[in-house]
């Protein structure tokens, strides 16, 4: 195969894996694509991202200052700055972070009105360490701009809540909602501590008791998740989210007879279920019933066009 043809492939599969969150897939063809184009920032790029998104910021950093250093003008340049700025966010190095967004912002090549957008957005979360009120007023602007921008929005919730939570420290609720908004917001540590205070707070609601178990799920904490969907179960024996909680936990961890039964006991209970419908035919695939598999997903599209997910998996299997 030709090096760009290669190059190109590798980036092709390691994109394709990590829409499927196949991240231990992902990793080995971003890393080839890497050292088949080294000298290429949008090969680096990429491959940032991808590293970014898992939290390996040491992997990612690297890749963007080879970037900027192969390519400092221009818009990929931009793009470096944006993401330089994102890591240094995510290591709460605000400062650090405000100074890659003013650089990023006052780059030729930037759409101004979202650098601005972005640029507010990191001062927020700055100011947030701190001082809500200013926060949440920095923020205000964005939403205005981008109201469809579900990430912004759920930013100035967190604010919100946390600002709330100042004044009603001891309100389970309060702190169930902020767990939610960080799972949304991709920090699953700081969904677990405030989980665990809400169930601390307020033993007796099932949402609080699902929502750890979401929270432990997330950060692969199997044990600690099924027990605290079981327990969300036991309040309410038919919260039908809690009872996919288990069955997902069984299926990620190859205890496919476990996730079948339980899967078809939820789907006896609520027949057009489109999620427990979906992942039914992940496992029908993986067990080679790629028949059933097929006409599961086909079922899941007749009740839920949208779900491009899905809608890939068939493509998938025609394809093969």
């Amino acid at each position: 195969m030709q090096p760009e043809l290669a190059t190109a492939y590798q980036l092709r599969t390691g994109l394709y894996d990590k829409v499927y969150q196949q991240a231990d897939k992902a990793r080995p063809d971003f890393a080839r694509s890497v050292a088949l184009a080294p000298e290429r920032p949008e090969v680096l790029l990429t491959a940032a991202r991808f590293y970014l998104a898992q939290s390996e910021l040491t992997e990612a950093e690297g890749l963007l200052l080879k970037a900027r250093q192969l390519q400092p003008v221009g818009e990929p340049g931009a793009d470096v700055l944006f993401l330089l700025a994102q890591l240094e966010q995510t290591r709460q190095r605000f400062e650090q972070a405000l100074a890659y967004y003013a650089q990023a912002v006052a780059h030729p090549a930037v759409q101004q009105s979202l650098a601005q957008a972005t640029y507010r957005r990191a001062q927020a979360s700055l100011l947030a360490q701190q001082r809500l009120s200013e926060a949440l007023q920095v923020l205000t602007p964005v939403l205005q701009q981008y109201p469809d921008r579900e990430d912004a929005q759920n930013e100035y919730k967190l604010y919100f809540v946390q600002q709330q939570l100042q004044q009603q420290p001891a309100d389970a609720r309060l702190h169930n909602e902020l767990g939610q908004l960080y799972i949304k917001l991709n920090q699953p540590e700081k969904a677990l501590k405030a989980l665990l205070q809400a169930y601390q707070l307020d033993a007796r609601q099932a949402v609080i008791a699902y929502n750890l178990g979401l929270a432990h799920q997330t950060l692969n904490q199997v044990s600690e998740a099924r027990a605290a969907f079981k327990a969300a179960l036991q309040l309410d024996p038919a919260y039908t989210k809690a009872r996919l909680g288990l069955a997902q936990l069984s299926y990620q961890a190859g205890e496919l007879a476990r996730a079948e039964a339980e899967l078809t006991s939820l789907l006896k209970a609520q027949p057009d279920y489109v999620p427990a419908m979906s992942l039914l035919g992940q496992l029908r695939q993986q067990q080679g019933q790629i028949e059933a598999a097929r006409l599961l997903w086909q079922r899941v599209l007749a009740l839920d066009p949208q779900n491009h997910r899905v809608s890939q998996w068939l493509q998938r299997l025609a394809a093969d």
